[in-house]
């Protein structure tokens, strides 16, 4: 008698049990009956999602049924990194030139390699390359463009969806820890002759929907595991990184699956508007189900998209609305804290607790107000002046002036939020993904992180001792 054959799930089948029990709430026997495999066999697909889903956000091809480990993983990774860089910027790629930068990259690693036929043949496999050329935007605004977009395009898109599912997203470069110049500095500061802008900076792509009542946000920073992290389980915000704090095409990708999935899970369809930028090209082979992406006209979005139309200039006012009560808590305590000492205290995870803060207080009627500015127009005129009436107007803080205050908020507007990595960011990038921290940090930064990171974990005894504190100080305020 003939043994049964064992039966083996692709990446994609194994990826399609998981949503069939966790999403479609199909009970795990039956799931295992639909798909041919044993019981146990199932749970233990169910016990793998993590692995599985990250082969997918890397690209892997999931028609393969098993994920087997390269020993060239290093070099593999950096030319992937690499590749969809080449095709985001509307590169030729041919299989000499692959070859060839996998050489490169595998000098710059140290690494003993010869790029060989077979390995370049199971690289396109694993990756699932597909060879294309990606066109980008030309370079001045068009208004021209815009308004036949607004007039002619945008209605044709909005039949089929509610305002809280027309989406749009932008990036916006942050330096966190950057304090205001003028009256507010002391005498004696050692920074009081000029303003020196710290580097430290982050890059939040941001979210929200049309009826302003869903805010979301990612961060992408420089350290892959900040000190700052240190014991802490849950963050404000999904956190990426990579030597530059770009938003890449990799991470772009990786977050559109992320909220595909969460759509699916509500059941909803939505449209997110979004520009031309080069890190929005997703990663070829990528599909999205409940997420249609809309790009908006080359050269117009400073025009047209709503978030330029005042959400980020709000957001960033509430945060550095917050940086300046920092400076002015600062100044009133005994004895007065420097400014410099101010500026090491926000780490990467204050900064993002700040930003979650700024967000939220962002009014919805205010996004709405911007999305209709922006030319997203659904309610009748008469609602739409109402509604333009609105301004969510963040008011300058004692003694700083509005100008003072409007220059504060912009001064990074024009920050680099994305580009193209060098291989020497690449590969430094892979080779320093276990340490804590990179190699160019600011000195005194990783020294306040490191100062953060070793304090105690607090008890619940001592948490109940600090909200004790809080409420007597609030108590003793005047209202």
């Amino acid at each position: 008698m003939l043994a049964s054959q064992r039966k083996t799930l692709s990446i994609s089948e194994q990826l399609e049990l998981i949503d069939d029990v966790k999403v479609k709430k199909l009970k795990l026997a039956a799931a295992a009956q639909k798909y041919g495999i044993g019981y146990s066999t199932a749970a233990k697909i169910l016990k793998k999602e993590d692995d599985l889903k990250s082969c997918m956000q890397m690209n892997g091809n999931t028609n393969r049924k098993r994920k087997r480990q390269s020993v060239h993983k290093d070099v593999n990774e950096a030319l992937t990194q690499w590749f969809i860089q080449a095709c985001a910027h509307g590169a030729t790629v041919t299989d000499h030139v692959i070859r060839q930068k996998a050489s490169q990259l595998a000098v710059n690693l140290e690494v003993d390699f010869e790029p060989s036929n077979g390995w370049l043949m199971r690289w396109k496999q694993a990756n699932n390359v597909s060879f294309k050329i990606f066109h980008g935007e030309s370079t001045s605004a068009d208004h021209g463009s815009a308004n036949e977009w607004v007039t002619n395009v945008l209605p044709q898109l909005f039949p089929g969806y509610d305002p809280k599912d027309v989406w749009d997203c932008d990036e916006t470069g942050i330096f966190y820890k950057a304090m205001p110049s003028g009256s507010l500095r002391f005498a004696d500061d050692e920074q009081s002759n000029g303003t020196k802008v710290p580097k430290d900076r982050l890059t939040m792509l941001q979210f929200t929907n049309m009826d302003g009542r869903e805010k979301q946000a990612v961060v992408v920073g420089k350290s892959a595991k900040p000190r700052c992290f240190k014991n802490v389980k849950t963050l404000p915000f999904s956190y990426f990184a990579n030597r530059k704090a770009w938003m890449t095409s990799q991470l772009f990708t990786d977050v559109m699956k992320t909220l595909d999935r969460k759509m699916i899970a509500q059941n909803r369809k939505i449209i997110l508007f979004l520009d031309n930028a080069t890190c929005h090209n997703l990663l070829p082979g990528t599909n999205l189900s409940n997420i249609k992406l809309s790009f908006m006209s080359p050269n117009t979005t400073s025009l047209i998209q709503p978030l330029d139309q005042d959400i980020i200039r709000s957001f960033k006012a509430y945060y550095r609305w917050e940086l300046v009560r920092m400076q002015i808590a600062a100044i009133d305590a005994t004895p007065p804290v420097p400014l410099s000492e101010v500026a090491k205290q926000i780490t990467v995870l204050k900064a993002m607790h700040m930003m979650k803060r700024a967000l939220f207080m962002v009014k919805p009627s205010a996004i709405q107000n911007c999305f209709k500015k922006a030319g997203f127009i659904i309610e009748s005129q008469a609602d739409v002046e109402e509604i333009l009436d609105e301004n969510d107007q963040v008011s300058p803080p004692s003694g700083m002036e509005q100008t003072d205050f409007d220059e504060f908020i912009s001064f990074d507007d024009r920050t680099q939020c994305y580009g193209e990595l060098t291989d020497t960011d690449i590969t430094r990038g892979i080779k320093s993904d276990d340490q804590d921290f990179d190699e160019d940090d600011d000195a005194e930064s990783v020294s306040s992180e490191v100062s953060e990171s070793d304090k105690p974990m607090p008890n619940c005894l001592a948490a109940l001792n600090a909200l004790e504190t809080l409420t007597a100080y609030f108590e003793a305020k005047k209202q």
